[in-house]
C-alpha cells in the first residue's frame, strides 16, 4: 500500500511537472508555426522598409526638383521686373511723345487758324 501510495504520488508529480514543461516549453508544431509566423512578419517588414527608402528616394529628388524650380521662378521675377521697369519707362516716354505731339499739332492748328 505505501508503495502504491507513493508510485501515484511519484505518477501525479511526473504528470505535474510535465504539464509544467508544456506550459513553459510549446510544443514543436507550436513552435514551428510561431517560426513560420516571424519569418512572414519579417519578410513583410522588409517589405515595408524597401518600400519606405524608395518612396524616400523619391520624396528628396522631388525635393531637389522643387527647389530648382523654386530658384527658377526667383529669377525669371528678377527678370520680369526689370522687363517691368523697362517697359514702364517706354510707356512714360511714349506718352510725353505723344502729348508733345498733340501739343505741337494744336499750336500748328491755332497758329494756322
Amino acid at each position: 500500500m505505501v508503495l502504491c501510495d507513493t508510485e501515484k504520488e511519484l505518477r501525479e508529480q511526473l504528470h505535474e511537472k510535465k504539464e509544467s514543461l508544456k506550459k513553459v516549453r510549446p510544443p514543436t508544431a507550436k513552435m514551428t508555426k510561431d517560426k513560420h509566423q516571424i519569418k512572414l512578419l519579417e519578410n513583410r517588414c522588409e517589405q515595408a522598409l524597401t518600400k519606405f527608402n524608395e518612396l524616400r528616394s523619391q520624396n528628396k529628388s522631388l525635393r531637389k526638383q522643387i527647389d530648382t524650380w523654386r530658384e527658377t521662378l526667383t529669377n525669371q521675377q528678377r527678370v520680369n521686373k526689370v522687363y517691368s521697369r523697362e517697359i514702364d519707362k517706354q510707356v512714360k516716354e511714349m506718352r510725353a511723345y505723344n502729348t508733345s505731339c498733340y501739343n505741337g499739332q494744336r499750336f500748328c492748328q491755332d497758329t494756322n487758324d
